[in-house]
Protein backbone atom coordinates (compact mmCIF):
# COMPACT_ATOMS: atom_id res chain seq x y z
CA UNK A 1 0.00 0.00 0.00
CA UNK A 2 1.26 3.47 -0.89
CA UNK A 3 1.27 6.12 1.81
CA UNK A 4 -0.14 9.45 0.64
CA UNK A 5 1.40 12.48 2.31
CA UNK A 6 -1.01 14.33 4.54
CA UNK A 7 -0.44 17.69 2.79
CA UNK A 8 -1.93 16.42 -0.48
CA UNK A 9 -5.72 16.82 -0.70
CA UNK A 10 -7.13 13.54 -1.98
CA UNK A 11 -10.78 13.56 -1.08
CA UNK A 12 -13.42 13.34 -3.77
CA UNK A 13 -14.75 16.88 -3.24
CA UNK A 14 -11.38 18.44 -4.05
CA UNK A 15 -10.99 16.21 -7.09
CA UNK A 16 -14.45 17.24 -8.37
CA UNK A 17 -13.55 20.91 -7.97
CA UNK A 18 -10.27 20.41 -9.82
CA UNK A 19 -11.99 18.54 -12.63
CA UNK A 20 -14.67 21.23 -12.92
CA UNK A 21 -11.99 23.96 -13.03
CA UNK A 22 -10.12 22.07 -15.74
CA UNK A 23 -13.27 21.74 -17.85
CA UNK A 24 -14.04 25.46 -17.47
CA UNK A 25 -10.49 26.39 -18.48
CA UNK A 26 -10.70 24.14 -21.54
CA UNK A 27 -13.97 25.76 -22.63
CA UNK A 28 -12.57 29.26 -22.16
CA UNK A 29 -9.43 28.33 -24.10
CA UNK A 30 -11.45 27.00 -27.02
CA UNK A 31 -13.72 30.04 -26.99
CA UNK A 32 -10.80 32.47 -27.04
CA UNK A 33 -9.17 30.94 -30.08
CA UNK A 34 -12.38 30.22 -31.95
CA UNK A 35 -13.17 33.84 -32.78
CA UNK A 36 -11.16 34.19 -35.99
CA UNK A 37 -13.85 32.68 -38.19
CA UNK A 38 -16.48 35.04 -36.80
CA UNK A 39 -14.22 38.06 -37.37
CA UNK A 40 -13.49 36.87 -40.89
CA UNK A 41 -17.18 36.50 -41.63
CA UNK A 42 -17.82 40.04 -40.37
CA UNK A 43 -15.07 41.35 -42.64
CA UNK A 44 -16.59 39.50 -45.60
CA UNK A 45 -20.01 40.99 -44.88
CA UNK A 46 -18.45 44.45 -44.66
CA UNK A 47 -17.03 44.12 -48.14
CA UNK A 48 -20.56 43.55 -49.49
CA UNK A 49 -22.12 46.76 -48.11
CA UNK A 50 -21.90 50.30 -49.41
CA UNK A 51 -19.93 52.90 -47.42
CA UNK A 52 -23.04 54.88 -46.44
CA UNK A 53 -25.15 51.89 -45.40
CA UNK A 54 -26.60 51.63 -41.87
CA UNK A 55 -25.98 47.88 -41.87
CA UNK A 56 -22.30 48.63 -42.52
CA UNK A 57 -22.19 50.82 -39.40
CA UNK A 58 -23.66 48.01 -37.32
CA UNK A 59 -21.14 45.55 -38.77
CA UNK A 60 -18.27 47.95 -38.03
CA UNK A 61 -19.43 48.28 -34.42
CA UNK A 62 -19.70 44.52 -34.03
CA UNK A 63 -16.28 43.98 -35.62
CA UNK A 64 -14.67 46.61 -33.38
CA UNK A 65 -16.25 44.96 -30.33
CA UNK A 66 -14.94 41.54 -31.32
CA UNK A 67 -11.46 42.85 -32.15
CA UNK A 68 -10.95 44.93 -29.01
CA UNK A 69 -10.24 41.82 -26.94
CA UNK A 70 -7.32 40.49 -28.98
CA UNK A 71 -6.34 43.28 -31.37
CA UNK A 72 -7.08 46.68 -29.81
CA UNK A 73 -5.16 48.78 -32.38
CA UNK A 74 -7.21 47.69 -35.43
CA UNK A 75 -10.39 47.99 -33.35
CA UNK A 76 -9.54 51.62 -32.52
CA UNK A 77 -9.08 52.37 -36.24
CA UNK A 78 -12.54 50.99 -36.98
CA UNK A 79 -14.08 53.26 -34.37
CA UNK A 80 -12.72 56.43 -35.98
Amino acid sequence: MVDIPSYLPCNSKVMKIRFFALVILAIVYCKCFGQDRFIDSLKNELSQHQPEDSVRVKLLNRLAFELHFNQPAPAAKLCL
